[in-house]
Protein backbone atom coordinates (compact mmCIF):
# COMPACT_ATOMS: atom_id res chain seq x y z
CA UNK A 1 0.00 0.00 0.00
CA UNK A 2 2.79 2.35 -0.55
CA UNK A 3 1.50 5.95 -1.81
CA UNK A 4 3.64 8.06 -4.01
CA UNK A 5 3.61 11.63 -4.51
CA UNK A 6 2.62 12.61 -8.14
CA UNK A 7 5.64 13.79 -10.32
CA UNK A 8 6.28 17.55 -10.40
CA UNK A 9 5.08 19.44 -12.78
CA UNK A 10 7.01 22.44 -14.60
CA UNK A 11 4.18 24.84 -12.52
CA UNK A 12 5.66 22.71 -9.35
CA UNK A 13 8.95 23.65 -10.23
CA UNK A 14 8.58 27.11 -10.99
CA UNK A 15 9.09 29.72 -8.39
CA UNK A 16 5.63 30.80 -6.72
CA UNK A 17 6.56 35.15 -6.16
CA UNK A 18 9.66 36.33 -8.54
CA UNK A 19 8.77 40.06 -8.55
CA UNK A 20 7.12 40.51 -5.31
CA UNK A 21 6.96 43.44 -2.62
CA UNK A 22 5.92 42.50 0.91
CA UNK A 23 2.75 44.89 2.24
CA UNK A 24 0.88 45.59 4.63
CA UNK A 25 -2.75 46.57 5.01
CA UNK A 26 -4.05 48.55 7.87
CA UNK A 27 -7.45 48.30 9.16
CA UNK A 28 -7.88 51.09 11.53
CA UNK A 29 -10.16 51.71 14.74
CA UNK A 30 -11.16 48.04 14.43
CA UNK A 31 -9.40 45.34 16.76
CA UNK A 32 -8.88 41.69 15.69
CA UNK A 33 -11.72 40.68 18.22
CA UNK A 34 -14.02 43.00 17.03
CA UNK A 35 -13.46 42.35 13.31
CA UNK A 36 -14.20 38.12 14.61
CA UNK A 37 -17.51 39.45 16.28
CA UNK A 38 -18.84 40.74 13.73
CA UNK A 39 -18.78 38.12 11.44
CA UNK A 40 -19.88 34.72 12.21
CA UNK A 41 -16.60 33.43 10.58
CA UNK A 42 -12.81 32.23 12.03
CA UNK A 43 -10.39 34.92 10.84
CA UNK A 44 -8.84 32.94 8.46
CA UNK A 45 -12.32 32.35 6.78
CA UNK A 46 -12.59 36.66 6.54
CA UNK A 47 -9.33 37.00 4.81
CA UNK A 48 -10.32 34.66 1.85
CA UNK A 49 -12.42 37.35 0.28
CA UNK A 50 -9.76 39.68 1.19
CA UNK A 51 -7.34 38.19 -0.51
CA UNK A 52 -9.44 37.43 -3.52
CA UNK A 53 -10.11 41.11 -3.88
CA UNK A 54 -6.60 41.80 -3.79
CA UNK A 55 -5.91 39.67 -6.14
CA UNK A 56 -8.10 40.75 -8.71
CA UNK A 57 -6.72 44.02 -8.33
CA UNK A 58 -5.62 45.62 -11.55
CA UNK A 59 -1.91 44.47 -12.88
CA UNK A 60 -2.49 41.64 -10.10
CA UNK A 61 -2.71 38.26 -11.50
CA UNK A 62 -4.65 35.20 -10.05
CA UNK A 63 -2.69 33.52 -7.19
CA UNK A 64 0.42 35.93 -6.94
CA UNK A 65 -1.46 37.65 -4.07
CA UNK A 66 -0.42 35.99 -0.44
CA UNK A 67 -1.34 36.65 3.22
CA UNK A 68 1.46 36.10 5.18
CA UNK A 69 -0.17 37.17 8.65
CA UNK A 70 -3.13 38.96 10.58
CA UNK A 71 -2.30 40.57 13.93
CA UNK A 72 -3.22 43.85 15.98
CA UNK A 73 -1.87 46.58 17.25
CA UNK A 74 -2.58 49.65 19.60
CA UNK A 75 -0.88 51.66 21.56
CA UNK A 76 -1.55 52.40 25.32
CA UNK A 77 -1.89 56.18 27.60
CA UNK A 78 -0.02 56.41 30.45
CA UNK A 79 -1.87 54.76 33.44
CA UNK A 80 -0.95 53.70 37.53
CA UNK A 81 -2.03 50.52 38.79
CA UNK A 82 -4.04 52.07 40.83
CA UNK A 83 -6.47 54.02 38.43
CA UNK A 84 -7.41 50.63 36.29
CA UNK A 85 -6.78 47.33 35.97
CA UNK A 86 -6.58 47.22 32.58
CA UNK A 87 -5.11 50.12 30.56
CA UNK A 88 -7.35 51.46 27.60
CA UNK A 89 -6.54 50.53 24.24
CA UNK A 90 -6.09 53.65 22.23
CA UNK A 91 -5.61 53.52 17.94
CA UNK A 92 -6.12 50.03 17.69
CA UNK A 93 -6.15 48.60 13.85
CA UNK A 94 -6.10 45.17 12.49
CA UNK A 95 -2.48 44.85 10.23
CA UNK A 96 -2.86 42.36 7.39
CA UNK A 97 0.36 41.42 5.80
CA UNK A 98 0.91 40.50 2.42
CA UNK A 99 2.72 39.53 -0.99
CA UNK A 100 1.57 41.46 -3.83
CA UNK A 101 3.15 41.19 -7.23
CA UNK A 102 5.05 44.09 -8.94
CA UNK A 103 5.39 42.16 -12.32
CA UNK A 104 2.80 44.59 -14.28
CA UNK A 105 3.41 47.82 -12.39
CA UNK A 106 6.68 50.78 -13.08
CA UNK A 107 6.86 51.17 -9.23
CA UNK A 108 5.91 49.98 -5.77
CA UNK A 109 3.51 53.05 -5.31
CA UNK A 110 1.53 52.22 -8.78
CA UNK A 111 1.06 48.54 -6.98
CA UNK A 112 -0.46 50.63 -3.92
CA UNK A 113 -2.42 52.84 -5.63
CA UNK A 114 -3.99 49.74 -7.67
CA UNK A 115 -4.55 47.58 -4.57
CA UNK A 116 -6.31 50.58 -2.47
CA UNK A 117 -8.51 51.04 -5.82
CA UNK A 118 -9.50 47.52 -6.23
CA UNK A 119 -10.82 47.73 -2.64
CA UNK A 120 -12.69 50.51 -1.91
CA UNK A 121 -15.50 50.46 -3.00
CA UNK A 122 -16.26 46.74 -2.93
CA UNK A 123 -17.43 45.83 -5.68
CA UNK A 124 -21.47 44.57 -5.40
CA UNK A 125 -21.78 41.01 -5.49
CA UNK A 126 -18.11 39.70 -4.70
CA UNK A 127 -17.12 37.77 -1.75
CA UNK A 128 -15.82 41.12 -0.06
CA UNK A 129 -18.86 43.01 -0.26
CA UNK A 130 -20.36 40.06 1.30
CA UNK A 131 -18.65 40.12 4.22
CA UNK A 132 -19.97 42.86 6.87
CA UNK A 133 -16.89 43.09 8.87
CA UNK A 134 -14.85 43.50 5.91
CA UNK A 135 -16.59 46.28 4.48
CA UNK A 136 -16.93 47.87 7.78
CA UNK A 137 -13.57 47.63 8.16
CA UNK A 138 -12.79 48.59 4.95
CA UNK A 139 -14.15 51.82 5.63
CA UNK A 140 -10.93 53.58 7.15
CA UNK A 141 -7.82 51.53 5.98
CA UNK A 142 -4.39 52.21 4.20
CA UNK A 143 -1.74 50.05 2.52
CA UNK A 144 2.03 50.58 2.82
CA UNK A 145 5.31 48.75 2.76
CA UNK A 146 5.56 46.10 5.65
CA UNK A 147 8.43 46.65 8.00
CA UNK A 148 9.14 43.78 10.40
CA UNK A 149 9.99 45.30 13.54
CA UNK A 150 13.28 44.16 14.92
CA UNK A 151 13.70 44.72 18.47
CA UNK A 152 11.59 47.81 20.17
CA UNK A 153 14.04 50.67 20.37
CA UNK A 154 13.23 52.57 23.76
CA UNK A 155 10.88 55.83 23.41
CA UNK A 156 12.31 59.09 25.21
CA UNK A 157 10.26 58.86 28.50
CA UNK A 158 11.78 55.24 28.75
CA UNK A 159 15.41 56.51 28.35
CA UNK A 160 14.32 59.24 31.05
CA UNK A 161 12.42 56.75 33.37
CA UNK A 162 16.02 54.30 33.38
CA UNK A 163 18.26 57.25 34.12
CA UNK A 164 15.79 58.48 37.23
CA UNK A 165 15.85 54.86 38.62
CA UNK A 166 19.58 54.75 38.57
CA UNK A 167 19.23 58.71 40.12
CA UNK A 168 17.25 57.24 42.51
CA UNK A 169 19.23 54.24 43.24
CA UNK A 170 22.42 55.30 44.04
CA UNK A 171 21.58 57.43 46.76
CA UNK A 172 19.53 54.48 48.48
CA UNK A 173 22.78 52.11 48.08
CA UNK A 174 25.27 54.76 49.39
CA UNK A 175 22.67 54.97 52.55
CA UNK A 176 22.21 51.40 52.92
CA UNK A 177 25.94 50.83 52.57
CA UNK A 178 26.32 53.49 55.50
CA UNK A 179 23.75 52.09 57.87
CA UNK A 180 25.41 49.13 57.42
CA UNK A 181 28.58 50.17 58.28
CA UNK A 182 27.52 51.72 61.80
CA UNK A 183 25.55 48.66 62.51
CA UNK A 184 28.78 46.90 62.48
CA UNK A 185 30.72 49.54 63.93
CA UNK A 186 28.16 49.15 66.50
CA UNK A 187 28.58 45.61 67.30
CA UNK A 188 31.82 45.63 68.17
Amino acid sequence: WGLSAPPPSEADEAPLHTDTVTLELRLHNISVEQMHSKSNNSVAEILGPLEEALGSAEGQAPGKVRVLGIFGRYTTRRWRLEEVARPPRIGEEVVVVFEASTAHAESVEQVIDRLRAGLSPPAPGSALAASPALVAALGHFSIGLHTPAKHKARTGTERESVKALRTMALPILLSALFTGALIWLASC
